[in-house]
């Protein structure tokens, strides 16, 4: 089973249990699903190929676990990013993974302002929340008109699913992650 399938997985099963609960949001898990799906469909729409990179700087929230398993969902590799790193090393995690696409939340736009165009591989930047940078897309314009239904991708156990980078003692080390058999 994939990490993707754990979500579709639990929509089937529990459609109408509690899946997240986010200040004073609370989503089931066909709700959560049904998000994820869109958030998958635009990414597709967008360019985003089974494999490409989509790197993810954002906070705890319904969000984040919807882009999360959007980015699965589309069969791409998910590079969470640590909220705290300094504007260089989102800069060397964004081009060491390769990523086609920055995902990120409204307060860490202040990050990315003086490395945006260091980031050549980003084709597209796209700010959760309601004061988005130039040059970015919108997170709730892109969700607008996506299919809640699952995107047509296959994705395979042994199929990468994220890269992680941490930083020890000795300096930046990356965890790459594949679909795991459950």
């Amino acid at each position: 089973m994939n990490i993707a399938e754990l979500m579709y997985r639990n929509a089937r099963k529990y459609p109408e249990k509690e899946a997240i609960i986010f200040k004073e949001q609370r989503l089931n898990y066909r709700e959560i699903n049904e998000i994820s799906n869109q958030f998958a469909n635009a990414l597709i729409n967008l360019g985003i190929e089974k494999g490409d990179r989509v790197a993810m700087m954002m906070r705890n929230s319904e969000k984040f676990v919807a882009g999360y398993f959007g980015i699965l969902k589309a069969g791409a590799v998910v590079v969470p990013i640590n909220t705290g790193l300094l504007k260089s090393e989102v800069q060397f995690i964004v081009n060491s993974c390769e990523a086609e696409m920055f995902v990120f939340d409204e307060v860490f736009a202040p990050v990315l302002k003086g490395i945006i165009d260091e980031l050549p591989l980003v084709k597209h930047f796209i700010c959760v929340g309601q004061n988005n940078p130039q040059h970015t897309l919108q997170y709730h314009e892109l969700m607008e008109n996506q299919s809640v239904h699952q995107p047509p991708v296959t994705i395979d156990d042994e199929d990468l699913c994220s890269i992680i980078y941490t930083s020890g003692t000795t300096g930046i080390h990356v965890g790459r992650f594949s679909n795991i058999e459950m």
